[in-house]
């Protein structure tokens, strides 16, 4: 088992909370009016979703590229997708199962749950959501937020074993960057030509990004023992992104013309994973490791707290209150997203990933692990 790159595990949350931010974005406006001061931070979190799946495809590399022959075997294959399985499915079920029993209590007491314009009840979206193909084709499938991404990322494990043979091969330096700036050149064009950075880009986005976080990790074995000032480039990269989001906000950019950040915030993870620097050394810390190791369980099970709260506590009907009782609200929100993934994560998601590895459907003794 390869040593954790704990700055990565740090950028996880980062991503996570981003997301979360610009989902949250209309009830913190309306609590916390001065918020409009970084208001680009917020609109500019679907940048979070492209950095998980370039961190997605790194991470891979990184935890399973020596262990997935160039001979790849059927059993290699199905040990693979059950360990990725096992990360992911637990979670992604308990919150199409809960989200259901909303729907359906909703309905039987005349509700009308807030959510995404992308989403469909049905339950004919419910089986393909519970196979996690759903947006595949076709994004207006997904049953609950965040599960179009899920639906990316199984296609991804799909073709991962596959693609790391090809990646894997011994190639020269050159060519490995240029096949990033080929991926990335590919999904912008894509992405600006269809005139948005939505789910129905979502394909776009996954092929892109995880080809990218692929190839990363083949330089990254290249220039891990190399001395070079990885510290003084992350901080410089993050600067620059941050710089780009307030810039592209200021001068009136849409999404679809700001899918240059892209690669900026791919490159900020690329040098972050080789924990040099001040920003590597505080997404190093242990609270910022924890909070990546949930940072999944939030980013799932936040869209529950938009709907929930959108009822129990709708943030328009505390506008107009005093300061204190607007922060508690805002504070609420938050609180509320953090502990509902941390207790996904001790309650479903480290249990069920325990009880999908043990699950032994062939006698092996070279199983990926």
């Amino acid at each position: 088992m390869n040593n954790e790159i704990k700055t990565l595990t740090g950028v996880r949350i980062v991503a996570a909370v981003w997301v979360v931010l610009h989902h949250f974005k209309e009830p913190l406006f309306m609590l916390l009016p001065f918020l409009g001061t970084i208001e680009p931070i917020f609109d500019f979190g679907w940048i979070g979703v492209d950095l998980f799946f370039a961190l997605s495809g790194l991470i891979l590399s990184y935890t399973y590229s020596n262990k997935i022959t160039r001979n790849l075997t059927t059993a290699e294959y199905l040990d693979f997708l059950k360990l990725r399985l096992a990360r992911v499915y637990p979670v992604h079920f308990t919150v199409l199962i809960i989200v259901s029993l909303m729907v359906i209590v909703a309905k039987k007491l005349g509700y009308e749950l807030r959510t995404f314009d992308f989403i469909n009840y049905s339950w004919q979206y419910f089986i393909l959501n519970l196979f996690m193909v759903h947006a595949w084709w076709s994004p207006g499938q997904s049953f609950y937020g965040p599960a179009w991404s899920i639906s990316m990322e199984f296609l991804a494990y799909l073709a991962f074993p596959l693609l790391t043979v090809f990646v894997k091969r011994p190639r020269s330096p050159l060519f490995n960057v240029s096949a990033i700036i080929i991926s990335y050149s590919l999904m912008l064009v894509m992405l600006h030509l269809t005139d948005g950075l939505t789910v129905q880009n979502g394909v776009v986005r996954i092929v892109g990004n995880f080809t990218v976080g692929c190839f990363m990790f083949e330089i990254y074995k290249v220039l891990k023992h190399k001395t070079i000032a990885w510290g003084k480039i992350s901080t410089s990269m993050l600067v620059l992104m941050l710089i780009g989001v307030f810039v592209n906000d200021w001068i009136g950019l849409t999404a679809a013309q700001s899918v240059w950040l892209i690669p900026v915030v791919g490159i900020l993870m690329f040098t972050l994973a080789f924990e040099k620097g001040p920003v590597a050394a505080f997404l190093s810390r242990p609270l910022m490791v924890w909070g990546g190791e949930i940072s999944y369980s939030i980013y799932m099970t936040h869209v529950l707290v938009i709907m929930i709260f959108g009822k129990i506590i709708p943030a328009e009907n505390y506008s107009d209150s005093n300061l204190l009782t607007r922060l508690i609200i805002a504070a609420a929100y938050l609180s509320a997203a953090i502990i509902s993934g941390a207790a996904m994560y001790y309650v479903i998601e480290k249990p069920g990933r325990r009880i999908i590895r043990a699950i032994q459907w062939r006698r092996s003794s070279n199983a990926v692990s």
